[in-house]
């Protein structure tokens, strides 16, 4: 894989003369005063956005005494050694000038990416060309300032193209829980990474935000040679030989470590690979912003279904092969703005990084609006069948009759469909307050609306009933018993009797691993035309040893009336409130100065915890620090790490910290530092 080493200048585009030259080019820079403060690149001396002025200034050995032309020439590092684009000027007297200064206006179409300069200077009356080549790369990024650029927002354009700071959404439906997440696009060799990832795509392409966005995320989790790309993910809970997951915080670490080493960082999942297409994104200039989905159909055999079995006595079967359906906790990708003349459409565009269509790695950029008007055939493709998969899937309730060891000898009656499992709920961070979020539902689907299926999917069973159940669990911290609420409704004219059972099962958020930990049975009677409501209680002691990442639990529902046989069905994922964390330090340090902070964590819990770590991370400090605690953490007792840093950007900052354990993850806290001079 190439490196940013210094390369021997290139030939001059146009040959030199051999007659002897009375006056040289001493020096030529290349400067912009727009749009890029705090962007920079090791061997780049100019870094600018497209559609911007660039001055280039010349100082000769000698005054020129005649009439001149000056040509300048950007010849892309990365791809064909063509040139990308030529300016020319010319001054009718330039006798007695020791320099030149020019302005130059580069188009709202300039290929992004990294470039040589090359200068030639011609005058009148004489054959001799002057030529010099930049020794340091420029470097042209989108410009979402700039109308005329397809990528231009008229709002905003400081939260979703400048800021290096945001929340990251995760949780679930019922209570959206935010990860703060460091982007980092100023930090070193991030710039370096997003330039790497566009070596790939021909200069002509990096014109168009499409394709740049494309060839970004295409290189995050490549599938075809999952060797190459930036991160390794997992979602089974085996981490060995990486990081686990959730101590991660920021994209600069993993960008940072992916220079050095060229090869995937271990171990990411959905919201750190979106975390890290946030981070190149905005570094190119093209305005986007992280989107959780919650109750995703991710996980499934056929487009559009997900097929849940149970056995006679009301068990929920995990995994019937190969029909290994799965719906998530959440999932998250990022939505980027731009323009699509395809499609008629300026405004936010879907890309997901960690789906894939077979052997291409990622989707979109997707119009959300063509997703929300599902009869809008002009943009039809794989991409848009797998969100709305995602989104739109129907859920069957099989009742699995006779059980054999392949799928294709199951025999199983279809029990119930259920159409608004999945999709529930789809967030981004709100502008006014960004630890709020905002929904966004209605822009990927309208109210209320059926599931989008193929026609070879349509299950017309109309599902008449009398009764009517729905499932509320109260939210408490990891640690504390919890209540499962079964709401009951009647509309019929009849007493009904309701007998049913609850699963709990702790699970990761991809529903990976689940491990049942209780099973409930209860009944209770509904009076005509009323509403009654039964309470069951789950003890810590039942969940707390089962407990996987991100503390999820998982409850499936299955009742019947006795009277009628009516069937009901809920399944619904749960999250543990995270422990307390406690970071303590200096509000306020000068640059260079060595800045103490201390992290601290009591357990609360009846058992111990084992291989505690304490984590710190922030921009205007030096990279991430991980502090091990090496010793059992005992009930009722608290453990403490000091971390010592030191102040290097000036800035106000958002200091990240966070603990975990081989019981516990997931655990978080912040607080503010100013680097000052």
């Amino acid at each position: 894989m190439s490196s940013y080493k210094r390369r021997p200048s290139p030939r001059p585009l146009v040959p030199r003369s051999s007659s002897p030259i009375s006056t040289k080019i001493q020096t030529a820079k290349l400067s912009s005063r727009e749009g890029t403060t705090g962007l920079s690149c090791l061997e780049a001396s100019l870094v600018t956005r497209r559609g911007s002025p660039v001055v280039l200034e010349i100082l000769f050995s000698s005054p020129i005494t005649a009439g001149y032309t000056v040509t300048l020439s950007f010849i892309p590092v990365h791809g064909p050694r063509e040139r990308s684009c030529t300016f020319r000027a010319s001054g009718q007297d330039g006798k007695g000038l020791p320099g030149i200064w020019l302005s130059i206006e580069l188009p709202a179409r300039f290929p992004v990416g990294m470039y040589d300069a090359h200068i030639s200077v011609t005058q009148e009356n004489t054959p001799e060309i002057l030529t010099h080549t930049l020794h340091n790369e420029v470097v042209v990024l989108f410009n979402p300032f700039l109308e005329e650029d397809e990528v231009y927002i008229e709002e905003n354009v400081e939260e979703y193209v400048l800021s290096d700071t945001g929340v990251i959404w995760r949780g679930t439906r019922t209570k959206p829980e935010p990860l703060l997440w460091e982007y980092g696009q100023y930090e070193p060799h991030c710039l370096e990474v997003a330039l790497l990832l566009l070596r790939k795509l021909k200069v002509d392409k990096r014109r168009s935000a499409f394709h740049v966005a494309r060839a970004i995320i295409s290189q995050i989790l490549p599938p075809d040679s999952p060797e190459s790309g930036i991160l390794a993910v997992s979602y089974n809970g085996k981490y060995g030989g990486g990081t686990h997951p959730s101590k991660w915080t920021s994209s600069v670490p993993i960008l940072q470590k992916y220079y050095r080493t060229r090869s995937p960082i271990k171990y990411g999942q959905c919201w750190t690979t979106a975390g890290i297409a946030v981070t190149l994104l905005r570094i190119l200039g093209i305005p986007c912003r992280p989107v959780t989905c919650y109750d995703p159909a991710m996980s499934t055999k056929q487009l559009g279904r997900v097929n849940k079995y149970f056995t006679p006595e009301g068990n929920l079967i995990d995994s019937i092969k190969p029909s290994d359906d799965r719906i998530w906790a959440y999932h998250v990708w990022v939505e980027c703005w731009m323009k699509r003349e395809e499609v008629s459409t300026i405004g936010w565009n879907l890309i997901d990084c960690s789906t894939s269509n077979g052997p291409v790695s990622g989707i979109g950029p997707i119009p959300v609006k063509v997703l929300h008007d599902s009869s809008n055939k002009t943009y039809s493709n794989n991409d848009i069948s797998r969100i709305s998969s995602m989104i739109h899937s129907e859920v069957r309730y099989q009742r699995v009759v006779r059980s054999h060891a392949t799928m294709s000898n199951q025999i199983c009656t279809l029990a119930q469909i259920q159409t608004t499992q999945t999709g529930t709920r789809i967030v981004t961070s709100s502008i006014s307050d960004r630890m709020e979020w905002t929904d966004i539902t209605t822009e990927y689907r309208e109210p209320n609306r059926q599931a989008v299926v193929s026609p070879t999917l349509q299950s017309p069973m109309p599902q008449s009933s009398d009764c009517s159940m729905t499932v509320h669990c109260s939210h408490v911290p990891v640690g504390q018993d919890l209540k499962i609420t079964i709401m009951l409704q009647s509309n019929s004219p009849m007493l009904r009797t309701i007998d049913g059972r609850v699963l709990g099962a702790a699970t990761h958020y991809t529903g990976h691993n689940r491990k049942t930990f209780v099973s409930l049975q209860f009944e209770g009677s509904i009076a005509p035309h009323n509403t009654g409501e039964i309470v069951l209680t789950v003890t810590s002691r039942q969940y707390l040893r089962h407990l996987k990442d991100q503390n999820f639990l998982h409850f499936f529902v299955i009742a019947k009336a006795r009277e009628t046989q009516q069937l009901f069905f809920d399944s619904q994922y749960y999250k543990l409130d995270p422990l307390p964390l406690t970071v303590r330090g200096p509000g306020t340090v000068k640059v260079g100065e060595l800045v103490r902070y201390s992290i601290s964590f009591h357990n609360p819990l009846s058992s111990s915890l084992s291989h505690i770590s304490f984590i710190l991370q922030a921009k205007g400090l030096c990279t991430q620090k991980e502090v091990a605690y090496r010793r059992l953490l005992l009930p009722e007792r608290s453990a403490a790490a000091d971390i010592t840093v030191q102040g290097s950007v000036p800035g106000t900052y958002t200091v990240l910290a966070s603990m975990c354990c081989d019981q516990l993850t997931d655990i978080h806290t912040s607080t503010t530092l100013i680097v000052t001079t």
